[in-house]
Parts: structure tokens; sequence; C-alpha cells
């Protein structure tokens, strides 16, 4: 049987003894889940720095991944480099990478010196550091997983394909290149909430121009697009700071109330058959108090965020509303069966039965 462990036990152990104690812990498992969380948490360390591109080359397990930043490095008291050994506030990535990687070489170039650190299972091998002659600062991390951790070691190069395309509509401006076997792609958007809100509405018939946001309160930002549908189902992607909360939480809360109040505040006709008028949008909600569950880090958990979300979203689109009088009018004109039956779930078209 193995041995119980707490949160105070592991918080007695050195950072990377920790993770490789219970990588579950930190990872939610050793499979192909945890695998995936592993390489988010790279990638995140290195998003968490603003970079302006990623580049991300796999080749049967192994991983290169080269940026345009320089992730600083701070030698604590007890030598241990920070991030790479050690936590910090914004979470363990670094410390994930390192223990939970077979091998980790970290090559840091500055202007004036470069750093090389190497890691074997969490261990460190080298730190050195040398004259630079590169003219701009870069962050490279070639790594592999340590198949004595985790149950899986390859993932589908399409899984890794879909999650850099989400993270380009997370990330405005930040321009993502993935290569395996020879082929790369680009994922990159100069406009993220309006070009997610594209591809999201796709499948929906608009019934009218959509609305576009931008709007604050504090600390407080939104932006969002959105229009009304004709079809029977709300379809919501939002983010705060540049992440989807797995389970919602106060942010979401506050959107949804207000969104489900906009009818009457705009106005909008009566519909005639029991069933509400229902929304695609795209919202990028940023403030910077946002906390994290802290077991799952899967929701936001501000009580105050709720109502100052609920607030702007109305103040905001009232004021959308007597900006844009023309707009305005077209909504209160809407007619939810507008080529309603083009797309309808018996799968015929145009209304006629299916033979």
């Amino acid at each position: 049987m193995e041995p119980l462990y707490s949160i105070d036990s592991l918080s007695r152990l050195l950072p990377i003894d920790a993770v490789r104690w219970r990588p579950a812990v930190w990872l939610g498992s050793k499979g192909v889940a945890g695998l995936s969380s592993y390489l988010a948490s790279i990638i995140a360390l290195v998003l968490s720095h603003h970079p302006t591109r990623v580049d991300i080359v796999h080749d049967d397990a192994s991983f290169i991944l080269h940026t345009d930043i320089a992730i600083p490095l701070e030698e604590a008291s007890d030598g241990t480099v920070i991030p790479f050994e050690g936590f910090v506030d914004n979470g363990v990535a670094g410390v994930v990478v390192t223990g939970l990687s077979e091998t980790l070489e970290v090559t840091i170039g500055r202007t004036d010196s470069a750093v090389r650190l190497y890691f074997e299972k969490g261990a460190r091998m080298a730190y050195d550091t040398f004259a630079s002659a590169t003219d701009a600062p870069f962050t490279t991390l070639a790594f592999t997983p340590d198949a004595t951790v985790f149950s899986a070691t390859i993932l589908p190069p399409t899984t890794i394909q879909s999650y850099l395309r989400r993270l380009s509509y997370l990330n405005q401006g930040v321009r993502f290149t993935f290569t395996a076997s020879g082929q790369t792609t680009v994922y990159h958007t100069e406009d993220a909430v309006e070009d997610l809100f594209q591809v999201i509405a796709i499948p929906c018939q608009l019934l009218h121009d959509p609305v576009r946001i931008v709007a604050e309160a504090g600390d407080l930002r939104l932006q969002m697009v959105f229009a009304y549908h004709a079809g029977q189902e709300d379809i919501l992607c939002t983010s705060i700071n540049r992440e989807q909360a797995a389970d919602g939480g106060t942010h979401e809360i506050g959107l949804r109330q207000a969104l489900k109040e906009l009818p009457d505040l705009l106005c909008l006709p009566p519909i005639s058959w029991n069933s509400p008028y229902r929304i695609v949008g795209a919202v990028s909600i940023l403030y910077p108090r946002a906390v994290w569950n802290l077991r799952s880090r899967s929701r936001i958990e501000n009580p105050e965020l709720a109502d100052a979300v609920y607030r702007l979203v109305r103040e905001s689109v009232v004021k959308w509303g007597k900006e844009r009088p023309d707009d305005a009018l077209q909504l209160r004109q809407l007619s939810p069966s507008l080529f309603s039956d083009i797309w309808s779930p018996r799968g015929t078209f145009g209304g006629g039965a299916t033979p």
C-alpha cells in the first residue's frame, strides 16, 4: 500500500521531489490527460511572460519549444533556480516540466549573455553561463516526458494542433507554429474575439448584425461580440485572463444573468412560442484579481465578479443602443423564424419531409 500523504506532507518536500512523488496531484493523472497537462504547463509558463511567438517541434515523444522572450531566472537562497526548481507566485509549471521530464535542456539567451540548464529526471546536471551573440532574447526548451512517470508519452499531433488553435484565440497577436513529420501549421489571430465569434457562429443562422462591445470599469475589462440566432441553444465561448475556466465561475454567472435580461432591456419583439431568444457569442474578460479554485483551478471564485460583470454588460449594451440607434432598431425588428429550417434537427432542407 502506498503511504498516505497530505498537503502538509507535500509542502515539507523540495518542490521537485513533491512533484515526482505524486505527479497525479499536480497533473490530475499519469495517463494521456496528465501528459496533456504536462505540455500545457510548459506552454503556460512561456505565455506568462508575454511572447509574440511560440514554435513547437514534435518528434515522437520529444519536444522542442522556442520562443522570443528570455524567461527570467532567480537563484534562491538555497541555490535552487526559479522557476525550474522552485515554485513561483503564478504557478508550478516550471517545476512540473523539470520534475516530470526524462531530460530537460533550457537555453535562455539575452543580448549580453546566455544560460544553459540541463536536468535528468528532476536532477540538475549542468548550469552554465556564457557569452551571447544574439540580437534578440529567446528561450529554447528541449524536453522528453519521463516514461517511468507517464503511462503514455505520446500525444496525437491533432490533439496538440487543436490546443494551439484554441490558444491562438485566447492569446491575441501570439503566433503559434507546430511542426511534426516535416509539416508546419501556423495559428495566429490579430482580433481574437472577433475571429473566434466568426468561427463559432458558422453553424448558426444569425438574425442581425453582431453587437460588438469593448468596455471597462475599474480594473475589469470586457470585450464581447454576440448575436441572436435561430437555433435552440445558447453558444458562448468565454475566457478570463486569456484562459478558459472549465467549470465557469462567478464571471459567467454575472454574464449569463445579464444576457438573460437583454431582450427586455433592448425591447426585442415578443416570441409567439415558449422559447427564449438564443445567443451566440465570444467574450473576453480581463480581471487581474481573479481567484481560481485552488483544488482544481477550473473555476473562478471572486464573489464580487458576478455583480461587476453583470453591471458592465448591461451598461455597455445600453450605451451601444444609444450610440447606434439604427442597429438597435434592427434588433427590435427581429424575426426568429428567419431561414430557421435550413439546418433543422431532422436533417431536412427547406422544411421538406425526408424521403
